[in-house]
């Protein structure tokens, strides 16, 4: 799968609310993403994201409780372990993937970064269906 067609490319800044994201050197925008969650789902979605050289994706944050436990020698360096959601919210992340899973403390996470103006990503069913209308009138905002 190669990266998006001029087709999609409007229609992928629509997904992180028309907000000018960084470009890399071959004209393409780039999105920086968060990873809410560093489990077996979190470090395989990691693993794909900084083994893609074909992407605009750029993983740049990973927030997970106990980060000595879980920090791992094969992502980049520039990719910033947190256990604080502010420092996710407080940066230049354009997309939140919220891999955490249950109701707490991500409903409330989710809920700032929407309105902290990032997108989000998550298949959390339980969150959706214990919220979802909600969080879909958040990120219309």
């Amino acid at each position: 799968m190669t990266g998006p067609s001029k087709r999609n490319a409007r229609s992928n800044s629509d997904a992180v609310g028309e907000k000018q994201v960084g470009t890399r050197n071959d004209g393409a925008q780039s999105c920086n993403v968060a990873l809410v969650g560093f489990g077996t789902v979190g470090s395989s979605v990691a693993r794909i994201l900084c083994e893609r050289s074909d992407t605009h994706l750029r993983l740049t944050h990973v927030l997970n409780r106990n980060v000595a436990r879980k920090k791992v020698d094969w992502l980049p360096s520039s990719v910033q372990w947190t256990e604080n959601i502010d420092d996710v919210l407080s940066s230049g992340v354009d997309i939140v993937v919220e891999v955490m899973g249950g109701l707490q403390p991500t409903e409330d996470w989710i809920r700032r970064a929407l309105a902290s103006g990032k997108s989000v990503v998550t298949a959390n069913k339980q969150l959706i269906a214990h919220c979802g209308p909600e969080l879909i009138g958040l990120a219309a905002r």
